[in-house]
């Protein structure tokens, strides 16, 4: 990525506010290509939010507000900013995401979280543990379990 486009991607992602509702999605992500992402709630994703793209090439996160309400708020917010993430990188969404992929945008997501002072060792323990007891239909990629996502392996 280039650091103009990584650098305008963080300073967005450092001037977010705090969510508490499902409903309000993270609204400060830019793309690699610096175009903001839209997100948009789909009560029919099968799973918690999803990457992607609309019809006319404009970055695209569809999220499943009845499955993220249920989830704390730290949680929700990590999985906004966990597929913000995937656009950030450019990773390739339409061909389906790597282990590497999806490992990058896990620990970009809560690095970013934690240098934003949006969370804290402790909230990083609560979604660690809310992650671990989501079920397979939870996920529209490789399902956490199986994932065995650690993002207490993320470095600082």
């Amino acid at each position: 990525m280039r650091p103009f486009m990584r650098a305008l991607a963080l300073i967005a992602l450092l001037a977010f506010p705090s969510l508490s509702r499902a409903d309000v999605p993270y609204k400060n992500c830019i793309d690699v290509r610096g175009h903001n992402v839209l997100w948009m709630a789909d009560g029919s994703l099968r799973g918690l939010a999803q990457a992607g793209y609309t019809d006319d090439d404009w970055p695209l996160v569809r999220y499943n507000p009845e499955i993220l309400s249920s989830l704390r708020p730290q949680t929700r917010l990590y999985f906004q900013v966990h597929e913000c993430a995937h656009h950030v990188f450019g990773h390739s969404i339409r061909g389906g995401m790597s282990l590497a992929d999806e490992k990058l945008a896990d620990c970009w997501a809560l690095n970013s979280l934690l240098h934003g002072g949006s969370f804290g060792e402790a909230d990083v323990s609560l979604v660690q543990e809310e992650i671990a007891r989501l079920a397979d239909g939870d996920w529209t990629h490789i399902p956490g379990p199986r994932r065995k996502i650690n993002l207490k392996s993320c470095s600082k």
